[in-house]
C-alpha cells in the first residue's frame, strides 16, 4: 500500500517539520481517531484535547504546538488550510490503490442509467431506481431502496479560505458513505461521503424526497425525515427521531434519541431532551437575531 513521509507533507503544504522527517505516513485521520501511521490536524485549542495518544503525527499552528507533547509534528500558519492542501496529497495517494468491482448481493433490483462505482458493497433485496448515482467506497446493507435521481456518497462541501491567493482550496473528501439494513432514501436526495470519518445511516432510517445529508452525519436507527430536509456536515441525530419537512440543522450538534421537529423549523443548538420542538426566526443582521433569542430565553 502506497504511503508518504512527513517530508513529503510538509513540502505539499509548506510546513515545517518537527520530529521524524521519514516517519512513514497511511492515512490523513481525525483527530480522535488518530494512530501511529495516521497524520491529522488540530484548527483551533478547543481540539487539543480530542488529540489521540497513539497520534503519529499532527497538522497545527505554532501557538497551538507549544501546547501539544506529540513529538512529530507538521507547523504550519494556517492548519485548517494546509490540511486542506494534505487532503488532496491523499486522495490522489488514493486513487493509486486497486480498484474493485462492485460487490452486489443477491435479488438485486437496477433500474436504467444507475451508476455504481468501484469498491462498493451492496447487500441482499436492495432495490435502486433509475438514475441513482453511487459513489466509490459506497456501503448498503440488506433491504434498501433508493428511489430515482438519488446521489449517495458525492464530495462533501469543503473549502479552506487562502487568503494570499484570495481563492478557496478545496478540501478532499476522503471517508465513505455507510447505508444499514432497511434503510428507504426517496427521490432526488444527496447524501455526502465524510471528509475524513463516514457519513452513516442506521438501520430502520427513512428519507422523503429532495433531501441532503452533508459530510460526516450520524443518523439513529429508525429516524424518519420528512422532504426537503438539509443537515448540515458532522450533525449527529439519535434514534426514533421524527423531522419534518423544510427542517434547518446547522453544523456539529447532537439531538438525542426520541426527538420530534416540527416543519419548518430552523434548529441551532443540540438537543439533549426527548421532546416535540418548533421554531424558526425571520433573516436580519446577525446581532439582531441574538438579541431576540436572548428575551426570548428570559
Amino acid at each position: 500500500m502506497p504511503t508518504l513521509t512527513l517530508r513529503d507533507i510538509a513540502s505539499s503544504i509548506d510546513g515545517e517539520v518537527k520530529g521524524n522527517i521519514d516517519l512513514t505516513i497511511r492515512l490523513l485521520s481525525e483527530v480522535h481517531k488518530c494512530n501511529s501511521d495516521q497524520i491529522c490536524f488540530i484548527k483551533d485549542e478547543s481540539f487539543i484535547s480530542k488529540l489521540s495518544e497513539d497520534a503519529g503525527a499532527v497538522i497545527l499552528s505554532p501557538e497551538i504546538a507549544k501546547k501539544v507533547k506529540l513529538e512529530n509534528q507538521i507547523i504550519v500558519d494556517d492548519p485548517y488550510l494546509g490540511y486542506a492542501r494534505a487532503s488532496k496529497l491523499f486522495f490522489n495517494l488514493y486513487q493509486s490503490y486497486e480498484k474493485a468491482e462492485p460487490e452486489i448481493g443477491e435479488n438485486f433490483i437496477r433500474g436504467e442509467n444507475v451508476s455504481i462505482g468501484h469498491n462498493c458493497k451492496i447487500g441482499k433485496n436492495v432495490k435502486i431506481h433509475d438514475n441513482v448515482s453511487i459513489y466509490p467506497n459506497t456501503r448498503i446493507g440488506d433491504n434498501v431502496e433508493i428511489h430515482s435521481g438519488s446521489v449517495i456518497g458525492s464530495d462533501g462541501f469543503g473549502f479552506a479560505k487562502d487568503k494570499n491567493l484570495d481563492k478557496w482550496i478545496k478540501i478532499y473528501q476522503l471517508g465513505s458513505t455507510i447505508i444499514e439494513n432497511d434503510v428507504e432514501i426517496g427521490a432526488n436526495c444527496t447524501i455526502d461521503r465524510g471528509a475524513l470519518g463516514n457519513t452513516h445511516l442506521a438501520n430502520g432510517v427513512k428519507l422523503d424526497n429532495q433531501i441532503h445529508i452533508a459530510h460526516n452525519v450520524i443518523i439513529g436507527k429508525n429516524t424518519a425525515i420528512a422532504a426537503q430536509t438539509a443537515i448540515a456536515g458532522s450533525v449527529k441525530i439519535g434514534n426514533n427521531c421524527q423531522i419534518a419537512g423544510h427542517v434547518s440543522v446547522v453544523g456539529h450538534i447532537e439531538i438525542c434519541d426520541g426527538v420530534v421537529i416540527l416543519a419548518k423549523s430552523f434548529v441551532t443548538k443540540s438537543l439533549s431532551k426527548p421532546a416535540v420542538y418548533s421554531g424558526v426566526l425571520k433573516v436580519q443582521e446577525h446581532t439582531k437575531t441574538l438579541k431576540l433569542i436572548a428575551k426570548l430565553n428570559r
